[in-house]
């Protein structure tokens, strides 16, 4: 996958989010609130500063999101919710020094909030079409011309280049295993393909993800590899269960 300065990228999306939220909420929002164009400004300039100092400080913009787990997510609440605590007292502390058009609590916090989803659904948007992108169907090529046109990153369906590939069985369908098949379906630099996940849990079995399906380790035999093409077993610690596996095993 072509890669480029996505985190500016994603900045100036935030930028637009902000900027269209402000526009609702401040401009075309009518309330016994009457601002002028100063007080609009005003109003806007004040929030955008806190909410990207906020974000700029709280490392927002360094995270990779495709992989973005929960505390991804939780983080910006956080960061956002401090944003937010800065902007209300700012708004509360100016009024004592200068007299400046006020606006209500009900409205910061709607533009606070508005902000947050917009910024949380490009996330999410985006975390999607890198997962499900790969698919090789209308929906996929749908989802990699989304990535191509916003995002500058070309996802390649991985059987175009399979055959070229080393074909790995991946132990564990958890978090890190799937996290690892993402990234080598989606990287047509890679040197591996996977081809079957192998996992001790009997709920997981049988199904598949990404297309790549998932064999119970304790009926797992070479035979069964070798019916899935697997020429190399790509394994790694576990956390949750505590167990060693071992890394490249060659399977003959």
């Amino acid at each position: 996958m072509k890669k480029c300065n996505a985190r500016w990228q994603l900045v100036i999306y935030d930028v637009l989010i902000l900027f269209v939220v402000d526009l609702l909420l401040l401009v075309f929002y009518r309330s016994n609130e009457k601002l002028s164009l100063n007080g609009i400004i005003l109003h806007a300039s004040i929030g955008f500063a806190c909410v990207f100092t906020a974000r700029i400080l709280g490392k927002i913009y360094r995270q990779i999101w495709r992989y973005g787990g929960i505390q991804c997510y939780i983080r910006l609440l956080i960061v956002d919710a401090i944003a937010f605590a800065a902007t209300l007292a700012i708004e509360l502390t100016i009024p004592l020094f200068i007299q400046i058009e006020k606006v209500t609590f009900s409205r910061l916090l709607s533009i606070a909030s508005m902000n947050l989803l917009g910024a949380l659904t490009i996330r999410m948007i985006y975390r999607y079409c890198f997962k499900c992108g790969i698919a090789d169907t209308t929906f996929g090529k749908f989802l990699r011309l989304l990535l191509r046109i916003f995002a500058g990153e070309e996802l390649i369906h991985p059987n175009r280049e399979a055959e070229h590939k080393i074909k790995i069985a991946i132990i564990g369908a958890g978090r890190v295993g799937v996290t690892l098949a993402e990234e080598l379906l989606a990287n047509p630099a890679a040197a591996y393909i996977p081809r079957c996940f192998i996992d001790v849990s009997q709920e997981k079995a049988g199904r598949s993800i990404h297309g790549i399906p998932v064999l119970l380790e304790d009926e797992t035999t070479l035979e069964t590899l070798s019916r899935h093409e697997v020429q190399e077993v790509v394994g790694c610690r576990d956390n949750r269960t505590n167990r060693k596996m071992l890394l490249y095993l060659g399977v003959q």
